[in-house]
């Protein structure tokens, strides 16, 4: 569709529900999802166009545990007026999203469509050139230019206006002057939160942001290329006392206990960044707000005096990236870190009592077989670093990565996925077989239940209680990490043989042993 179109008209709905003027989308999952959280930047997205009195829906199909069909059914029962919003992160929840908009074009809705998100900030003009169905797409940081495009739309304004948009007008892709980041976070209105109690009701924790960006550039992540696309700094933080305003309104209204960080860099090694979250933490503490919270960070973050008020204002779980036990990639990602710096993390995490769940990618594009059984090796001797999810590197639109890869001419390209050519036929081997063991989904259960328990710390009544959880987190935690351990060692041992027709029988075994961990969990 073109925007001289007027084709938002004539829209064919059930008469189930009122009218709204906009309609905001997370789509299903293609995979099960580890735990439930809240959609933060739909949250954000609706409290900005409430407050200038828009009419908002949001569907969560991921915390509703909705298919497909189902989302399309809700999407279908509810009056849009001017826009539905689909926030896509990922090239499987953008397939996800192509079909949901082919039963929408079945179904005749000609409603204006816009997508936001990583994912189509990066891949803008090829999906604006080959889908007709997709009008909009927002660019990098949206809570403004979405407010401004629906305002246009509203009043019959200029597109052209409209700063941080891309979009077809007679038949050309247009892409408007980038839009200014958000100079003070303070400024935006709390997140909506209608979809609190179902998160509540599953014993997940609530999700906040202290801060937005990273001030690294590992080769791998989209973050800081996402928000470099627009003028200001790319990472930027709320101050202490508005985030522990939100969080002591949350803990109030609605008894919440247990929150998650989603920043995508809750602190870094700065003075800055140590003063900024001991101000938090010290603000929590004289509030005297009784909660337990989890974060991500890197291991060079991680310093005793900091995390230690952390922990007495009520931290008890930290995402680690420590991405591999090998010198040379970690210099191929740029992380910036050391091997002694990873260990040095774990040992104060661990001393401190603090929950590690390690963030660890296998294999790069230059690892070499040696190098691989090192990495696995790492892994045994530091068994804190084992991911409870085993996972390929990817190659994401808009990283250094790509970029790399590119100049070397080792880029694999199919539709909207990106993969790269490796260097040593046994790696490539390996990660091709960890990816098909990914696609399975013979540990989603067990990593479901695993998470559903160390989240649930955070609500925990008493430190007893307390204690039992963390128990039981352990238990399972080594188990899953016995059973990983247990399969690279024969995965490397099969491909060293060249016994591939036994990988069958290792992915059998692999699930009874996913199995009899579940039977523990339901036993513990």
């Amino acid at each position: 569709m073109d925007i001289l179109g007027g084709h938002y008209m004539n829209t064919q709905y059930s008469d189930k529900e009122s009218n709204i003027d906009v309609l905001l989308v997370n789509p299903p999952s293609p995979i099960r999802c580890r735990y439930k959280a809240e959609h933060l930047g739909m949250g954000y997205l609706t409290a900005v166009l409430q407050k200038e009195n828009f009419r908002v829906k949001i569907i969560d199909a991921p915390l509703k545990d909705l298919s497909i069909r189902e989302a399309v059914k809700e999407i279908l029962k509810t009056k849009v007026s001017l826009i539905i919003g689909f926030s896509v992160i990922t090239p499987e929840a953008f397939y996800v999203v192509i079909e949901i908009m082919s039963f929408l074009a079945l179904a005749k809705v000609s409603v204006c469509i816009c997508l936001g998100g990583y994912f189509p900030t990066f891949w803008f003009r090829e999906i604006l050139r080959s889908f007709k169905d997709v009008d909009f797409v927002v660019l990098s940081e949206g809570e403004i230019t979405f407010l401004e495009l629906v305002t246009a739309l509203h009043n019959g304004g200029d597109i052209k206006e409209v700063k941080g948009i891309a979009y077809r007008r007679n038949g050309n892709i247009i892409l408007n002057q980038p839009r200014p980041l958000i100079k003070d976070l303070d400024e935006l209105p709390f997140p909506n939160r209608d979809t609190i109690e179902r998160v509540i009701r599953e014993d997940y924790p609530v999700a906040i942001y202290s801060s937005r960006g990273c001030r690294h550039s590992c080769t791998f992540c989209q973050i800081s290329n996402f928000y470099r696309l627009c003028p200001g700094p790319g990472w930027r933080a709320r101050s202490p006392a508005n985030i522990v305003n939100e969080i002591e309104f949350l803990n109030s209204n609605w008894g919440v206990k247990s929150f998650l960080f989603v920043d995508d860099a809750f602190l870094d090694i700065t003075k800055e960044s140590r003063t900024r979250v001991h101000k938090i933490a010290t603000e929590i503490i004289r509030r005297k707000l009784k909660i337990r919270f989890a974060i991500q960070c890197r291991p060079d973050a991680v310093e005793k005096k900091t995390f230690r008020i952390l922990k007495e204002a009520g931290l008890y779980l930290a995402f680690l990236g420590i991405e591999s036990g090998i010198e040379k990639s970690l210099n191929y990602f740029r992380k910036g870190i050391g091997l002694n710096q990873v260990r040095n993390s774990i040992r104060i995490l661990t001393e401190l009592g603090i929950e590690i769940n390690a963030g660890f990618i296998l294999s790069d594009p230059n690892t070499t077989w040696e190098e691989l059984r090192e990495n696995i090796k790492f892994l045994k001797e530091v068994r804190e670093a084992i991911p409870i999810e085993l996972y390929t590197l990817k190659v994401l639109k808009g990283t250094e990565l790509e970029n790399i890869l590119c100049k070397e001419n080792r880029l694999l390209k199919k539709g909207f996925y990106l993969g790269f050519y490796t260097n040593d036929p046994k790696v490539e081997l390996f990660q091709r077989i960890i990816g098909d063991y990914g696609r399975s989904g013979l540990s989603a259960e067990v990593v479901l239940k695993f998470y559903k328990i160390l989240f649930s710390i955070g609500n925990s009544k008493n430190l007893l209680e307390e204690k039992g959880k963390k128990k039981k987190v352990k238990i399972i935690a080594e188990s899953i990490k016995d059973v990983y351990l247990f399969f690279l060692e024969e995965l490397i041992k099969q491909i060293d043989e060249g016994s591939l027709k036994e990988i069958s029988s290792l992915f059998s075994k692999l699930s009874g042993k996913f199995q009899q961990i579940s039977k523990k969990i339901e036993g513990i």
